[in-house]
């Protein structure tokens, strides 16, 4: 049963982000996909960055809510100097934290702005759609020649505009990601 859920929000996503304009292009030349972690170049200064879904992660009180860190590369490795924790509380992404919500379960990266810079795409399967239990989420966090940053950040669900279907309870989109 589990594997056919999978499939199924493997369609979905799959499905919903092509039906969205300028993003089919940036998925197809996405550089990784669904993982626990991905590396990318998130602050265009040439060495690969590595970002790492917490997707169990408590956000103060809020249990499981989830968050992601990310640690910036230079010419001396990764370090956690200038590294970013960020949740769905931070003021810079779409939403709030909520219990369960599992953001950071899947992460993926691609340039989906075609600027040249990679930005953080973030699963969040147990994401609530209105009265809608577990319909899921997916934000996408805008890469910026400092880093992450969240001009631009943008927040997509099953009903979404444009999007080929409507959320329904234990969808679970953002779970898993495909790049085509």
């Amino acid at each position: 049963m589990r594997r056919i859920a999978v499939a199924v929000v493997l369609s979905l996503v799959a499905g919903a982000w092509s039906a969205i304009p300028g993003l089919a292009q940036a998925v197809q030349t996405a550089s990784s996909v669904t993982a626990a972690s991905v590396r990318a170049d998130f602050d265009n200064d040439g060495f690969a960055d590595l970002a790492v879904g917490v997707s169990s992660e408590d956000v103060g009180a809020i249990v499981d809510a989830g968050a992601v860190n990310v640690l910036y590369r230079s010419a001396g490795g990764l370090s956690g100097s200038g590294s970013q924790l960020f949740t769905q509380d931070s003021s810079w992404v779409v939403d709030a934290a909520e219990a369960g919500d599992q953001f950071g379960r899947a992460v993926a990266v691609g340039d989906f702005d075609d600027d040249g810079i990679d930005d953080l795409t973030v699963g969040v399967p147990a994401e609530d759609v209105g009265a809608v239990f577990d319909a899921g989420a997916v934000n996408v966090v805008k890469g910026a020649a400092g880093g992450l940053t969240g001009s631009g950040s943008q927040q997509f669900t099953q009903d979404s505009p444009e999007l080929p279907d409507t959320a329904e309870a234990g969808d679970l989109f953002g779970a898993a990601f495909a790049v085509q």
